[in-house]
């Protein structure tokens, strides 16, 4: 079973302009300053208090500026989904996760917050079960809880539902 580290590709992409600070006062008192903004290593569902907001694009200098069909959006455990995106994949996703709305540019795009998780020790060490490397493996997406591994990855069903569905804005490093 192949799994990969979901990534952006390179800088031909624009870059989403929505950062925590831009939600964070819709946190409930119960999580600090540092829970906030460290939500995707620390799981926090956000669903529950999450804002409409309504944002756009950063061009990059020098570069292409294409707008992604799909891309990362804070490293390490979120995606950004074009509409087409959420058509295509959206309901593959969800038992992986929440799909949050947003307006981006007028229309209606979508943040994944994955809150699926694997260790992927379990997966990359020699004397490993074979159930846990298929426990691991038979998630489409999720996100390592090593802190040495810190990530989004995937299998390759993901990987192929990108490439199938013609999205733009990810790229995919082999995991060994």
């Amino acid at each position: 079973m192949d799994l990969y580290l979901v990534e952006q590709q390179g800088f031909d992409y624009k870059e989403l302009v929505l950062n925590v600070n831009d939600f964070l006062s819709s946190f409930p008192d119960e999580f600090s300053y540092a829970d906030a903004n460290n939500f995707v290593y620390l799981n926090i569902s956000l669903a529950g208090f999450w804002p409409l907001m309504k944002t756009t694009f950063q061009p990059l200098e020098g570069e292409k500026n294409l707008t992604p069909d799909i891309s990362t959006w804070m490293p390490d455990g979120t995606l950004l989904l074009s509409p087409e995106a959420i058509r295509y994949i959206g309901d593959n996703l969800a038992p992986y996760g929440e799909i949050l709305p947003i307006i981006v540019d007028a229309k209606e795009w979508a943040i994944f917050n994955c809150l699926s998780t694997s260790n992927l020790e379990d997966f990359a060490s020699e004397d490993n079960s074979q159930s846990s490397a298929k426990s691991i493996g038979s998630k489409m997406l999720f996100k390592c809880i090593n802190p040495e591994k810190y990530g989004l990855y995937c299998n390759s069903r993901f990987k192929q539902l990108i490439e199938d569905y013609g999205l733009h804005g990810l790229e995919f490093t082999a995991i060994e």
